[in-house]
């Protein structure tokens, strides 16, 4: 066996490194096809192992080759929101944290597929998994990649659950005070519940909304979902509604606790109202996002432009037609007639 690097040497399906330094020897195979990206692996971890050696440190400790260290090493080197960092760290934990002790090279495709198999989440959950596997093992050059070699099936597009206008009428009749003025925003504007969250009065100039900052995960950060500042319109019904808002008047946060602090959550003072507002409607309690959805049907019923609508709600052209490109007949304002041709 011909060394093909100072103590590397090729070994069946791998490179073997081999040290013996001031009494000191080491001996490892790292797995893999023999190629020029595998040998620059190998490489950085001769030199890895050589370096802990020379200064007296233990080899075993932090392996940078187990892929719990692979994963730290790529979520530090990652210049990310908080909130996305945070998401990855979740998606990881949840999917492959029972890989850790492993090495990147001994991770198959098969074993990411049935992974997958052992779970019921749906397409796009898995798909967001597979994405950062990926990017890890991508860190650290892991060629082939195994993660690259899974294709999962096509999400279905799902229905997206909207409101009817008689129902939303009924449920904002039920609500009162604050509860009434947040969720009637998020009617009326289509807002994401942590951006109402954030507003100020200041944030509202009598016509329209500035939205550039979210609460999410109980924080308030300067930035949102996609990190895009905009002017939400509001509706001429909304605006005495606002207004009313006896916070308006103390110039702090729109809705907040005794004391002037913003809400970290709606899950306490504003959702349980709006499950009982269902249930005392005779209705089966859904989500406030569920309102955002509404407001995107109502744009589109209305001939709103989609690029107009879709800056009105945050989101890029594409997102926001691949998402509201049908919309709920009852909000329609036109006929059937519009659809014959006209020679």
């Amino acid at each position: 066996m011909a060394n093909v690097a100072p103590g590397i040497e090729q070994q069946g399906r791998g490179y073997r490194i081999r040290i013996h330094h001031q009494g000191t020897r080491f001996s490892e195979t790292i797995a893999g096809p023999c190629d020029k990206r595998h040998l620059r692996q190998t490489i950085k971890r001769r030199d890895y192992i050589m370096s802990r050696i020379k200064v007296g440190l233990p080899i075993a400790e932090e392996d940078p080759l187990l892929i719990k260290n692979v994963a730290r090493q790529w979520f530090e080197s990652l210049d990310i929101k908080s909130s996305t960092l945070s998401l990855y760290r979740k998606t990881w934990d949840q999917w492959w944290a029972r890989w850790e002790s492993l090495s990147p090279a001994s991770i198959t495709p098969a074993m990411i597929r049935a992974r997958f198999s052992e779970s019921s989440a749906g397409s796009k959950t898995k798909k967001n998994a597979l994405s950062v596997l990926n990017k890890v093992l991508a860190h650290c050059d892991t060629n082939p990649n195994p993660a690259a070699a899974v294709k999962l099936p096509r999400a279905r597009k799902q229905y997206v659950e909207r409101y009817q206008p008689d129902e939303l009428e009924m449920l904002l009749a039920r609500l009162e005070g604050d509860v009434f003025v947040y969720f009637s925003i998020l009617a009326g504007c289509g807002l994401r519940p942590g951006e109402c969250l954030a507003l100020k009065a200041q944030d509202y100039d009598g016509q329209a909304l500035s939205i550039t900052k979210q609460v999410t995960d109980y924080k308030l950060v300067p930035y949102t979902k996609t990190n895009v500042r905009r002017r939400v319109y509001v509706p001429q019904d909304l605006r005495p509604i606002i207004e009313s808002n006896p916070n308006m008047a103390l110039g702090g946060f729109m809705f907040c606790k005794p004391g002037g602090d913003y809400y970290r959550s709606a899950s306490k003072h504003f959702n349980p109202a709006w499950r009982q507002a269902h249930l005392d409607c005779g209705l089966e309690p859904r989500r406030s996002y569920t309102l955002r959805h509404t407001k995107a049907a109502q744009l589109l019923s209305m001939n709103v432009p989609p690029a107009m609508a879709a800056a009105q709600l945050g989101h890029s052209v594409a997102m926001f037609l691949n998402l509201y490109s049908e919309f709920m007949p009852a909000w329609s304002h036109e006929d059937a007639s519009i659809l014959e041709p006209r020679f």
